[in-house]
Formats: structure tokens, C-alpha cells, sequence
């Protein structure tokens, strides 16, 4: 599910013993590159800096398996694994469906105590409001490019910047779910909020893209 670690599994055991200085690894999707381990040197790939490894030791076994961590709903794709050799053309390892589930959490906050929301995606975006006890959501914002862009009701209330949403003031009518959708209506994440006590003041969202 989104947030969590996964491992995207490659057996590169036919070329167990291989010199590391030897050694080229791809990993990538619709011709993206995710991945790279040439010669010594690893290079993840534009939108997967700091998540993507693969162990040096595991690599000396023959075990390319690429390890994904804080998964997007945007990660959901097919992944291919392959293994160049010196000048020799790349030879493919094989190929995995990755499938991302929408995550969901409760928090319980003070009466006007930050709260805060990951968007688990670096593309476009829409946060809903369902209040406590009530059928239908309510927009609160959209999110595209690092550009917040408040529903008219929420306006007035409504701050950000790249990759956070600041939502001031929070009251008990600001007790429910968010919910944050794709581009498709599809869910991401959900947030069940409780609030309690009558201290502070703000709503803090931000996301860690």
C-alpha cells in the first residue's frame, strides 16, 4: 500500500561471481529509467531519488531484486529488470506488475492542533472533506505541480505551498474523513479525524513527496 516498502523481485543468479566493475543493472518502466547499478556506482532514477537500493552483497549473489521504499500511488506500473555485461547487448531479467493500495488511518487531534497529511503521489491531486455523520464530500483542494488551489468555500482558510496545504482554524466542524483522490477519482489515502479539547490553532497537511 502506499507509504510502505516493497521489494520488486529479479534473479540475476546466472551471473552470480560477475566482478562488480563488471556489472550493469537497469531497472525501468515505459522506457524510465528507476534504477542503474553500473560498474560500482548506483543511479536512481528522476522521481526515485532516495527510495530505490539494491544491496551490494545481494548483487554478489546474484539477487537483483530492486527495493522500493515510500511507495506512491504513481509507482503503479509495470517494471522491467536487465543485466548488460561489458559491451554486450542487455539481456532481460524479467518483468513485474507492481499494484499500489490506497492507504487509510485514524488520528485524534486538539481542538485547533496541526494534522498532517501525506499525499502519497507527485501527480495532480484533489483533497475531499466528509464531515462526521454526513452521505456526501465536500472539495477542499486541489494540488497540481506544488500549486494549491482551494475550493471557494475553503478559501478563506486555505494555504500552501510546494508539497504542504495549511487548513487554519480547526473546529469541531472540521471533524471526518480526508480523503485524497487521483486525476482518476481513485483513492490514495484516507484520514479519520477526532477532534478534541479546545487548544491551539490550525489544521497542518503536508505531503512528503
Amino acid at each position: 500500500r502506499v507509504g510502505d516498502s516493497v521489494t520488486l523481485p529479479c534473479d540475476g543468479s546466472a551471473y552470480r561471481g560477475t566482478p562488480i566493475e563488471q556489472t550493469y543493472i537497469k531497472w525501468e518502466t515505459d522506457e524510465i529509467p528507476v534504477y542503474e547499478f553500473i560498474y560500482g556506482n548506483s543511479t536512481p532514477g528522476p522521481g526515485f531519488e532516495n527510495r530505490t537500493e539494491i544491496p551490494l552483497e545481494k548483487i554478489q549473489l546474484g539477487d537483483f531484486s530492486l527495493i522500493l521504499n515510500h511507495t506512491l500511488s504513481s509507482d503503479q506500473r509495470f517494471y522491467r529488470c536487465s543485466h548488460q555485461r561489458g559491451s554486450e547487448r542487455g539481456s532481460s531479467l524479467g518483468r513485474v506488475n507492481l499494484t499500489v493500495t490506497g492507504h487509510e488511518e485514524s488520528s485524534s487531534v486538539s481542538y485547533g492542533q496541526p494534522l498532517s497529511l501525506r499525499l502519497y503521489s507527485r501527480a495532480a491531486v484533489t483533497v475531499r472533506f466528509n464531515p462526521a455523520g454526513a452521505g456526501a464530500s465536500l472539495p477542499v483542494c486541489a494540488v497540481e505541480g506544488g500549486t494549491v488551489t482551494p475550493d471557494p468555500a475553503y478559501g478563506p482558510r486555505v494555504s500552501g505551498q510546494e508539497q504542504e496545504v495549511t487548513l487554519s482554524a480547526l473546529t469541531f466542524t472540521d471533524q471526518g474523513s480526508y480523503t485524497v483522490l487521483d486525476s482518476q477519482s481513485r483513492t490514495i489515502s484516507t484520514v479519520n479525524v477526532t477532534v478534541t479539547g479546545r487548544t491551539g490553532a490550525g489544521l497542518y497537511w503536508r505531503s512528503r513527496l
